[in-house]
C-alpha cells in the first residue's frame, strides 16, 4: 500500500499513485489536507480535512480494462451543436462581430472560473472574435430564486438577465438539481421563451457531481465506481428538454464528463474544494471542456 499526503495552497495537485499506475488529481486549498492511499489492486482511500472537519471513504475505481486516459471525443461525423442550435452565436464568432455572453448561475459561477476558461477557448478557436463576458451569479440560490425577486432587487431576473440583452446565455445551476423533469419542462420552458423574446441563444450546463449523499439513493454505496450515468432526475429533465427544443438552446453535458472520471482513475470528490459541491480549478475546467465541445469542429 502506498500513501501520499498533499497539503498545499495550490488549486490542484497531480501526483503519481503507486500501485494503481495512473494519475490522481487531488484538490488542495488553504488549510486543507488530502490523504490518499491505495487500497488493494484498484482502490483508493481518500481522507480530506477542511475547516476542522474530516471526511473519509474507500473508493473502488476503474479496473485495467475500463481505464480511459481522456474523455472520449465526439464522433468526427457528428457536427457540433452550435452549427444547428446556436446559429447567431456562431455567425458572430465567425464574422468577428460583437458577442455578449452572460454567465448566469449560483455560487459555482461566482468564482468566475469556468466562464473565463470558456471565453479563452472561444478566442483560441475564433481569433477574430469580439467577446464581452458578463457574469450574474447568486450563491445559494437557483433559477426559481431569480424569478421570485421583485423589481429593483439586486438579483431581479428581468433586470439582471433579460435587460442585460446578451446574445448568448450560459447557465449553471447545480442548485436546481432538486427539480423533476416536469419542473424543468415548465420553468425552463418559460426561460427559453423569455430568451427567444430578446433574441438570445442559450447553453445549459448540466451540473457537476456533488457529495454522494446528495446524488440519490444507492449512489453512496457505489464508491464512486460505475457512475457514468447521472441518476438525478434534474439531469434527465435537462437532456429531455434540450432534445425536444431543437432551436436556440444547446446542452453542455458536464455531468457526463464527471460521471466518467472514475474510468480515468479519478475520484470526482477530489475535485471539490469543500468536499461537497464547489469544484476546484480542475473541476471548472470540466465545464469549459463541455462548453468547448458544443463548438468543436473545424471553424469556417
Amino acid at each position: 500500500m502506498s500513501r501520499v499526503i498533499v497539503s498545499s495552497l495550490a488549486a490542484a495537485c497531480i501526483f503519481p499513485c503507486v500501485g494503481i499506475g495512473g494519475l490522481w488529481v487531488v484538490a488542495a486549498a488553504e488549510e486543507r489536507v488530502v490523504v490518499a492511499e491505495t487500497a488493494g489492486d484498484w482502490g483508493v482511500r481518500v481522507e480530506s480535512r477542511h475547516a476542522g472537519q474530516t471526511k473519509a471513504g474507500t473508493f473502488v475505481v476503474a479496473p485495467p480494462d475500463g481505464v480511459e486516459s481522456v474523455f472520449p471525443p465526439r464522433p468526427k461525423d457528428q457536427p457540433p451543436q452550435a452549427r444547428a442550435r446556436l446559429p447567431e452565436t456562431l455567425r458572430r464568432l465567425e464574422a468577428g462581430e460583437k458577442l455578449k455572453i452572460l454567465a448566469w448561475g449560483d455560487s459555482v459561477t461566482t468564482y468566475d472560473r469556468w466562464q473565463s476558461m470558456f471565453v479563452e477557448r472561444l478566442k483560441a478557436r475564433y481569433p477574430q472574435a469580439d467577446i464581452e463576458l458578463v457574469t450574474e451569479a447568486w450563491g445559494g440560490r437557483n433559477t426559481g430564486s431569480y424569478l421570485a425577486e421583485p423589481p429593483g432587487s439586486e438579483h431581479n431576473y428581468r433586470e439582471k438577465v433579460l435587460e442585460s440583452r446578451p446574445h448568448l446565455i450560459v447557465s449553471e445551476f447545480v442548485n436546481d438539481a432538486g427539480m423533476t423533469p416536469a419542473d424543468v419542462d415548465r420553468q425552463y420552458g418559460q426561460l427559453l421563451a423569455d430568451f427567444r423574446g430578446i433574441g438570445a441563444e442559450w447553453i445549459i450546463l448540466t451540473p457537476h457531481y456533488v457529495m454522494p449523499e446528495w446524488m440519490g439513493p444507492g449512489f453512496l454505496e457505489r464508491g464512486q465506481r460505475d457512475i457514468d450515468d447521472d441518476p438525478r432526475p434534474y439531469v434527465a429533465g435537462l437532456k429531455a428538454f434540450v432534445a425536444t427544443h431543437p432551436e436556440r438552446v444547446a446542452l453542455a453535458d458536464a455531468a457526463r464528463r464527471y460521471g466518467r472520471l472514475w474510468r480515468q482513475g479519478i475520484p470526482y470528490l477530489t475535485l471539490m474544494e469543500n468536499n461537497i459541491n464547489h469544484p476546484n480549478v480542475a473541476g471548472h475546467r470540466i465545464f469549459a471542456d463541455a462548453l468547448d465541445e458544443v463548438f468543436s469542429g473545424p471553424a469556417r
